[in-house]
């Protein structure tokens, strides 16, 4: 029978670059599961490090935990979440550009708008 050497939250922080409070809070949005030791304390199988290294890795694109959760529950593949990930990427971009040729409209229809001098019909005031 093969022994389990348990991490401790400090051991799993340490290895996995996350802050002790960050993996206490992935732990009670049921992300990581922990063990605990007869005096409470958490503890954690030792691949409690990839998971962690994914999941920061997805928190760093942006993506939410719910997203996150489906991933790690195998609910949802890593690739369709990426997808989803992007599309919505791409449509903030797509408003983002609609926003900048309607900015761009306005400043060119607007007389004064080019004028930097504080007198410039585009201030108030």
């Amino acid at each position: 029978m093969a022994h389990i050497t348990y991490l401790t939250i400090g051991e799993l922080a340490a290895r996995s670059g996350v802050a002790v409070r960050t993996v206490r809070y992935y732990c009670d949005a049921g992300l990581l599961d922990a063990a605990r030791t007869p005096t409470g304390h958490r503890v954690f199988e030792p691949g409690a490090v990839e998971r962690l290294l994914l999941l920061r890795r997805l928190r760093a694109f942006g993506i939410g935990l719910a997203a996150i959760e489906d991933v790690l529950d195998g609910t949802r593949s890593l690739a369709e979440v990426i997808a989803a990930e992007r599309g919505a990427v791409d449509d903030e971009l797509d408003a983002l550009n609609r926003r900048r040729a309607l900015l761009r409209a306005v400043e060119s229809a607007a007389p004064g708008c080019h004028d930097q001098r504080p007198e410039s019909s585009c201030r108030r005031g």
